[in-house]
C-alpha cells in the first residue's frame, strides 16, 4: 500500500545491474545504478510505503549513501527523457532499442 497519495503507484524494475523506478500521475522516472542502502522495497513484511520514501526520500538517501545522483527526469511529451533514459540503459546493457519507440520516435533517435 502506498501511503501519501490517491490512485498513484511506483513499479520497479531490476535490469541487469541497473535499478529503475517509474510512478503514474506526474511522477519522475528514476534509474539508480546502484541500489540505495536503506530501501529494500521487496521485504514482504513491509505493507504500506510512504511515496516520498519511494520518490525524493530516495534520491537525498542514494546521494548520501553514493556521492551522485540518479537519472531523473519528469515524462514530457517532446520524447526527450526516454532518449536520455534508453542512452544510459544502453551504457549498461544490450537490447533492441526499437522496442522501446515508436515508429517516429526510432528516426528522431537516429538524427539525434
Amino acid at each position: 500500500n502506498l501511503v501519501g497519495t490517491q490512485n498513484t503507484c511506483i513499479i520497479y524494475l531490476k535490469v541487469g545491474g541497473l535499478h529503475i523506478f517509474e510512478g503514474s500521475h506526474s511522477c519522475r522516472l528514476r534509474i539508480y545504478e546502484d541500489y540505495p542502502v536503506n530501501y529494500d522495497i521487496l521485504e514482504p513484511r513491509i505493507k504500506e510505503r510512504q511515496y516520498r520514501d519511494l520518490t525524493t526520500g530516495m534520491e537525498e538517501q542514494y546521494y548520501e549513501d553514493f556521492l551522485k545522483k540518479p537519472y531523473s527526469m519528469t515524462h514530457h511529451p517532446n520524447g526527450n527523457w526516454k532518449k536520455q533514459a534508453i542512452r544510459l540503459l544502453k551504457s549498461h546493457i544490450e537490447f533492441e532499442i526499437d522496442r522501446l519507440l515508436t515508429n517516429k520516435e526510432i528516426g528522431a533517435f537516429r538524427y539525434d
